[in-house]
């Protein structure tokens, strides 16, 4: 979970706030490695390409500050992505796996610290 929380703890260190930092969780897995589900569909050419354009897509939403500027980036990615049936889904469970250890650590930590 590395990568996942990593890209949490800078998104939250940033005062990212409602969807974001699950968003950079997200995207971190998706530009750090090929998607594993996508290699199995559609092999690991096109699982590269949609890493590579991953990687150009986090590098524009964290230049980017304007919300409705950085929603227009994902909905086009996502349009890219859906136009040629790719789903990244080993990002998405990952990410969601991520959220889990992430408040599992939190509900953890409160609970020995006020024990």
């Amino acid at each position: 979970f590395g990568v996942g929380l990593a890209a949490l703890d800078g998104a939250l260190a940033r005062e990212e706030d409602g969807m974001w930092p699950t968003v950079f969780v997200y995207m971190a897995f998706l530009a750090d490695f090929p998607d594993s589900h996508v290699m199995r569909k559609h092999g690991v050419h096109v699982a590269n390409q949609a890493r590579q354009e991953a990687v150009a897509v986090q590098a524009a939403l964290h230049a980017e500050g304007d919300e409705p500027s950085r929603i227009r980036l994902l909905m086009e990615f996502d349009r890219r992505l859906k136009a040629d049936n790719i789903n990244p889904g080993t990002s998405a469970d990952l990410t969601v796996a991520t959220l889990l250890v992430h408040t599992l650590a939190l509900t953890l930590h409160n609970r020995g610290v006020g024990a």
